[in-house]
Formats: structure tokens, C-alpha cells, sequence
């Protein structure tokens, strides 16, 4: 029954959202609806049942702990980082420089509209260079990589992240059309499990 009502709450606070900017969400359709002409297009966010195998991950760090701490590594739009919220236990910070948008958004555009969509959940939005930040970050306990798609820049992350001993590492785009899979193969080994495009992985120190 928890389930249930925590998924309506988000229901009604996503509804609440889209129309509070509904002005703003009309010129991303318009923007997004441009973007589909382009053979470049790519919406860059999770599916569902993504979305599903973080959060399920997400819970399993958490189990047995009153609380625990999750940072998001490109955020975009804050959806992934809304559900983490609604759906776990979790602290969440999501972290990202507004360098890039699936939608062709200026940065400050793209920074404006990805604090409003977060501003009724809690989640901590951090503008900054991913391992500028996870340098200084303590008390992490699980963290999803999600922004640079690199090979040298996934493998700088995964080498901070097991310097801090981080005992979850997860990411996105985990396919042959980006650095990510070198980079966990080569850093990490075979990952514990693979769910579409996301990659986890629970490490043992």
C-alpha cells in the first residue's frame, strides 16, 4: 500500500508540475517534435523498465539502513533522479554542467527547467564537473554515471569511485556506440547485470 501511494504522490506531483510550466513544457514538445526530423536525434533519457532496475538496485544498497546516500551523474531533466526520490529511501543528489541536452536547449535553459521539474522533490541539484565532484563527495554509497559517455572520462569516474571504496557503481549507455562498455569492462570486469542500457555493479573491497 506504501508503493501504491508514494507512486500517486509522484503521479500528482509530476501533474502539478507540467502545469505550473506548462508554457515552458509546450516549447520543449515544440523543440522535441523539431529534433525527430534530425537524423542526430536522441532523447537520452531512460525507458521504463530502466527506470525500474535502477530503483530496484537503488533499494538493494539501502537495505538494512535507515538511510543512505545516491548521487546521479547526469541528471538531463531530473526524471530518473524524481523517481529515486519517490520510489527509494534514499538521500539524492543529481549532478550535471548543462553541456549538453537531448532537446537543443541553451544551458541556462536546460539548468532553469531541470531545477523547476526537481523543485517539488527532494533531490539536491549540483552544477559541477562530474569528478570535481565526486572527489570531494563523502558518504556515497551508490552512484549512477550517466554523463560522460567517454572512455577516458567513465574510467577517470570508475578510479575515484573505487579510491572512495563506493560500493555500488552503475551507469547508463552500456552498448557499442559510446566508451562506457570498455571502460566498465576494462575498469571494473563483467558487470553483475545488465538491464537494456544500464550496467550495475556491487563491489567488494
Amino acid at each position: 500500500m506504501k508503493a501504491i501511494l508514494k507512486r500517486i504522490k509522484y503521479r500528482l506531483l509530476q501533474l502539478r508540475t507540467l502545469f505550473r510550466h506548462r508554457g515552458e513544457v509546450m516549447d520543449l514538445l515544440d523543440n522535441f517534435h523539431d529534433r525527430r526530423k534530425s537524423d542526430y536525434y536522441e532523447l537520452g533519457s531512460l525507458t521504463v523498465e530502466e527506470t525500474d532496475a535502477v530503483v530496484n538496485w537503488v533499494n538493494r544498497c539501502g537495505e538494512g539502513k535507515d538511510g543512505f546516500n545516491v548521487v546521479e551523474i547526469g541528471t538531463l531533466f531530473g526524471f530518473t533522479a524524481q523517481q529515486l526520490a519517490v520510489r527509494t529511501r534514499a538521500k539524492v543528489r543529481a549532478v550535471d554542467l548543462f553541456c549538453w541536452n537531448s532537446l537543443g536547449l541553451s544551458s541556462a535553459e536546460h539548468e532553469r527547467f531541470t531545477r523547476r521539474s526537481l523543485r517539488d522533490f527532494p533531490v539536491t541539484l549540483i552544477k559541477s564537473d562530474s569528478c570535481e565532484f565526486l572527489q570531494s563527495a563523502d558518504d556515497v554509497d551508490f552512484v549512477f554515471l550517466d554523463g560522460d559517455h567517454s572512455y577516458e572520462g567513465v574510467s577517470r569516474e570508475i578510479g575515484i569511485l573505487k579510491e572512495k571504496r563506493v560500493r555500488f557503481i552503475s551507469g547508463h549507455d552500456y552498448n557499442d556506440s559510446f566508451g562506457v562498455k570498455d571502460a566498465v569492462r576494462d575498469t571494473l570486469g563483467t558487470p553483475d547485470e545488465v538491464v537494456g542500457r544500464c550496467w550495475f555493479k556491487r563491489m567488494e573491497y
